[in-house]
């Protein structure tokens, strides 16, 4: 299960479609990963990716993108789940082996289908992974650590659509999601 995995800018042009991993007509509860895979497997897709949205805190808003190439271009932790693992296996590939994460906990925020260069579906699973205060990463490459409320930096086309949400605000009382609040008039 260790050694090197595919670097996501392989890939070709991406077509998301972010879909939600709750249960129609369920009560809210987010499903089990492994059910999304075994679902999407009966549907035809064959390749699966998760995707580890890391914050040092579950208070701070605040994710870690990595630059593989060196090349200003950032990305988001990224491991493929193979043939023959489970997601579980590989969040603990990717948070042990490739981030140096000794202790983590992780919940999945959605999931994501896009196509790939060849033509073939991908399912990405998002997982927000909280970092406990005495767990620091391990991370050997660039990296940098991005508030969600401030202006992202130039990002790998298959981290702008969770970005897009992480960065959007949170909608205020009585507003639905993504509709732009009313703007405010100063009085005279």
């Amino acid at each position: 299960m260790h050694g090197q995995r595919p670097d996501i800018s392989d890939l070709g042009t991406s077509a998301l479609d972010a879909t939600d991993p709750v249960d129609p007509g369920s009560t809210g509860t987010p499903r089990d990963p492994q059910r999304l895979i075994d679902d999407a497997r009966r549907a035809g897709i064959t390749q699966f990716q998760v995707v580890a949205v890391i914050r040092p805190d579950t208070e701070d808003r605040v994710v870690l993108l990595l630059d593989h190439r060196h090349d200003d271009i950032w990305a988001l932790p990224v491991a493929w789940v193979r043939p023959t693992e489970t997601v579980a296996h590989t969040l603990d590939w990717l948070c042990d082996e490739h981030l140096g994460l000794a202790q983590w906990r992780a919940q999945c925020v959605g999931t994501a289908t896009y196509e790939s260069a060849d033509g073939s579906e991908i399912l990405q699973l998002a997982f927000d992974v909280a970092v406990p205060p005495d767990s620091p990463l391990a991370w050997s490459g660039r990296c940098q650590w991005w508030h969600v409320h401030t202006e992202p930096p130039t990002l790998h086309r298959l981290a702008r659509p969770l970005m897009r949400q992480l960065h959007s605000p949170e909608p205020e009382p009585g507003q639905e999601p993504g509709q732009e609040p009313e703007p405010v008039v100063p009085a005279e």
